[in-house]
């Protein structure tokens, strides 16, 4: 392992060890954000007149030595009519690990009820779940040496764990969506009760509540065989935000592709290609992101694959289908 990627990962431990409370933030930016959109706003389950079932995989930054983020998403989602009303349900499971010694994994229900509102729906979603955060002690290796022989840290220091610590709690979000056949627009917010994870006596992690916006739409164009879907992502936790804009086209209604930008406030700026197909029920795509800043010299991208199955849903015979089933997603 590179000498500086070990000084750097030490410091970086040792700032963590000696905090009371590291406050980090948690949702993962999933470039497939117009597709898994249960991720970030419980608002969107049931907007599609089908039983849906998701799974992505994101590999962040390859080709670095460790710790390059991973994350697995899972969900399902579906129209639920009761009572005459119309509402929509669904569970998601989120696994990231966000380095070598972090990882988060959520598990939650979700719930929307749906109201008609002018030419479109209006919902509104709840999600509960827990959240459980574990520090991988028996991970941790923090013995690096200069060139001197010297090392920061020793390997009998006793401020570092040597045991995996875990602490789990109670996780709510809360959302709203407006949307028809030809786009959408939902707010949302998650962590509400920004919980702290206490690992140990010495030290714990804040989640912290989080905002994000998003929105797309379908421009039909004068070739009714293309279709081109922008679509917008802003995410912000009051202290760090971040921006995604995405342009894919789609060629009957089958094959499509296009090109983001990831910008934080920072001001590193990423890119990002789409490939995707939509075949006998299954929706699938991939994306490639390439950072345009020093990140280019130790890592080759982000890889993200997502596939989505649907199964439709037969509409019922009385009355008008009050649910407009939206192509965007």
């Amino acid at each position: 392992m590179p000498m500086r990627y070990d000084r750097s990962w030490t410091v970086c431990l040792s700032l963590l060890l000696c905090a009371t409370t590291l406050a980090a933030q948690t949702d993962a930016p999933l470039n497939h954000y117009f597709t898994a959109t249960t991720a970030y706003n419980p608002a969107a389950v049931g907007m599609k007149s089908e039983i849906a079932l998701t799974a992505l995989y994101r590999l962040q930054w390859l080709g670095m030595d460790e710790g390059a983020p991973r994350t697995l998403f899972a969900g399902a989602d579906m129209p639920l009519r009761f009572r005459g009303t119309h509402n929509g349900v669904g569970l998601i499971v989120i696994n990231d690990e966000q380095s070598t010694l972090y990882k988060n994994m959520s598990v939650a229900l979700q719930a929307a009820h749906k109201r008609r509102l002018g030419k479109g729906t209006l919902s509104i979603g709840l999600q509960a779940g827990m959240i459980n955060n574990t520090f991988q002690g028996s991970k941790a290796h923090p013995v690096p040496q200069d060139t001197d022989g010297s090392t920061d840290h020793s390997q009998d220091d006793d401020a570092i764990p040597r045991e995996d610590l875990t602490a789990k709690s109670l996780d709510l979000a809360l959302g709203l969506i407006y949307y028809t056949d030809q786009y959408y627009l939902g707010i949302a917010s998650t962590h509400l009760t920004a919980p702290t994870l206490q690992l140990s006596d010495q030290f714990g992690r804040k989640v912290m509540r989080e905002y994000n916006l998003m929105a797309a739409y379908n421009i039909t164009l004068h070739n009714p065989l293309v279709e081109l879907r922008p679509s917008l992502m802003l995410r912000s936790d009051l202290h760090t935000s971040v921006g995604d804009v995405t342009l894919r086209a789609v060629y009957k209604k089958m094959f499509n592709g296009g090109l983001g930008l990831r910008i934080t406030d920072s001001g590193t700026t990423n890119g990002i290609l789409y490939l995707g197909a939509d075949i006998a029920g299954f929706r699938v795509s991939y994306a490639y992101e390439y950072p345009f800043s020093a990140l280019s010299r130790t890592t080759f991208g982000s890889h993200e694959a997502i596939v989505t199955y649907s199964v439709k849903l037969v509409k019922p015979k009385e009355g008008r289908n009050r649910h407009k089933s939206i192509r965007i997603l």
